[in-house]
């Protein structure tokens, strides 16, 4: 007997196996959508009433008026010690570091090379996820900051590779070559090829921070605390770091509902598919 052919559609040529994992495809995309709808919309939500409850407030001083009001302050962020990255130390004055790693996995001649022996390199990033180091004992005048709650809005810059930072970081890492390329440290092992191997092992880095100095920070005061809601760096009006936030959500979840409109349609389209092919096996078995 012949295998079931689907007549059309994203299946269309190859033989039918089962329907359920078409069922599973949907209740994930479908669920995915909702979420990244219901996400965007929350945060879009919690920026949007903050804007007209903001109390400019002293940052030298803590007022207890103001516990559970929305603030806005502007001064010096500092503290102790810089914060330090596990592997590299502090490579920067800043209350916060985030460290990005990939790997390199291989490398493919590109479509239209310059040279004859052009190869572009493939980096896939490292399990986990990025690497956050936070200071200790933040402080923005008078007021104690939660460097999980700063990492969590930014505002992140890239840290400045001067030399001095490359040599302590190719101290680091004995072993490597170390060069600078599109704002990423690449390490490359200078280590013998082992067999097999056609290109030396390499990974690269990039480190963001949020860096000690003025800044402006919109937030809920909380005893001699600021919960972080929006922040600037340099100084600024209330409403303009509310403006550049809720500008910056907007296009981040503009971006995220047609992401996840197309993923709703996808498991739409799925549904459809296993519409299809439920009619299709009854069809077969009652012409049996």
């Amino acid at each position: 007997m012949k295998p079931i052919v689907h007549p059309r559609g994203l299946f269309s040529g190859r033989p039918v196996r089962g329907v359920s994992p078409f069922l599973c495809h949907v209740c994930l995309w479908t669920g995915v959508g909702i979420f990244v709808f219901s996400s965007v919309n929350a945060a879009l939500r919690d920026l949007a009433l903050a804007a007209p409850e903001v109390f400019t407030v002293n940052a030298g001083k803590v007022d207890s008026a103001n516990e559970g009001r929305r603030i806005h302050l502007t001064g010096v962020l500092g503290s102790a010690s810089p914060a330090r990255d596990p592997q590299f130390g502090a490579v920067g004055a800043a209350a916060c570091l985030r460290r990005t790693e990939e790997t390199r996995t291989d490398r493919i001649r590109p479509r239209r090379p310059r040279r004859p022996d052009d190869m572009l390199d493939v980096w896939t990033p490292r399990p986990g996820g990025p690497v956050f180091s936070n200071a200790f004992g933040v402080t923005l005048g008078a007021f104690r900051v939660d460097t999980a709650d700063l990492a969590k809005t930014g505002p992140w810059t890239p840290l400045e590779l001067d030399g001095e930072l490359l040599r302590r970081v190719a101290a680091a890492m004995p072993g490597h070559s170390v060069r600078v390329e599109s704002g990423w440290i690449v390490f490359t092992s200078t280590a013998p090829l082992a067999e097999g191997a056609v290109f030396p092992p390499a990974f690269r880095v990039k480190v963001e921070q949020i860096p000690f100095g003025v800044i402006t920070i919109v937030g809920t005061q909380e005893g001699e605390h600021v919960i972080p809601v929006a922040v600037s760096l340099g100084a600024h009006p209330a409403s303009a770091v509310l403006r550049r936030a809720r500008d910056s959500a907007r296009v981040l979840g503009l971006l995220l509902c047609l992401f996840g409109a197309g993923l709703s349609f996808a498991g739409l389209h799925l549904l459809r598919q296993a519409r299809d092919l439920t009619r299709l096996y009854g069809r077969h078995y009652f012409d049996r």
